[in-house]
């Protein structure tokens, strides 16, 4: 037999116990695709292995995410789904439609794809050591609703050392040493909505809902320009589950590479 008060604060626990849980969405980081073997690396995975992960998630049960969704299931509008997951990739290789994106229309799984914006072609006919996207691949993606297009900046990916990490420890939208917040908001503001314009003129998206921060560094300066500009959802690379209990923003995420057992981010039934 339970007292009135200790029964009331058992219904309150199991309440907020499931309310954490609704909360808990894993987000998983790809980057690019191979169909060779030998060209694996810590970024890059083989298409069947990718192909192994989506069939995964498609016969346990699992519910691939959007931003619009996050959003909608942060503001009540939505019901998180009982598996959630989300599925994100980094850069824009031309990978993601070779390789990915047949096998996300095979299993109905959907993406979120985070442009360099310098990176992406336009609409020729060069083929030739094509790495990345162009951008009638870009919007056949968005058109199909299996993709959603997001930034990942339009040049702030270290471009002056070759996409690598700084020796100086600044690295992607970081603030420079000794720069003032009117420059920065000048020099990371024009390159965000630069990034934007490209998706939202180039493709049938309206809008860009998710940012992924290059490298994983955010800086405190960054987040009234991605409010302004009307991104809702970031992205960082620390490990973890995400909770939009928190916030939609500096979402963890876990990255995947051929070494990863995707059962112990996500049990099987």
């Amino acid at each position: 037999f339970l007292s009135g008060r200790t029964g009331a604060f058992l219904v309150a626990c199991i309440s907020c116990s499931a309310a954490n849980t609704a909360s808990k969405v894993p987000i998983l980081m790809y980057h690019n695709l191979t169909n060779d073997p030998s060209a694996v690396t810590s970024m890059t995975i083989t298409g069947e292995r990718f192909q192994e992960d989506m069939e995964y998630l498609e016969y346990n049960g699992y519910t691939p995410l959007l931003s619009s969704d996050l959003i909608d299931i942060r503001a009540g509008k939505e019901a998180m789904p009982e598996r959630p997951v989300m599925i994100t990739f980094d850069d824009g290789y031309r990978s993601n439609y070779d390789i990915a994106y047949p096998i996300l229309q095979k299993t109905g799984m959907k993406a979120v794809i985070a442009l360099i914006g310098k990176s992406i072609r336009a609409n020729d006919n060069t083929e030739a050591n094509r790495f990345f996207l162009k951008w009638d691949e870009a919007a056949e993606m968005a058109d199909s609703g299996l993709v959603e297009l997001a930034s990942h900046t339009y040049n702030l990916h270290n471009p002056q050392y070759g996409g690598l990490t700084a020796p100086d420890g600044i690295n992607g939208i970081q603030r420079l040493k000794g720069e003032s917040q009117a420059a920065y908001n000048k020099r990371v503001g024009e390159d965000l909505k630069q990034s934007i314009d490209l998706i939202t003129q180039n493709t049938s998206q309206k809008n860009v809902l998710f940012f992924a921060y290059p490298f994983g560094a955010r800086d405190a300066w960054m987040q009234p320009l991605l409010q302004k500009n009307g991104i809702q959802v970031s992205v960082l690379t620390n490990t973890g589950t995400a909770s939009i209990r928190r916030g939609l923003t500096d979402l963890p995420r876990y990255r995947i590479t051929m070494d990863t057992n995707l059962s112990a981010i996500l049990p099987a039934n």
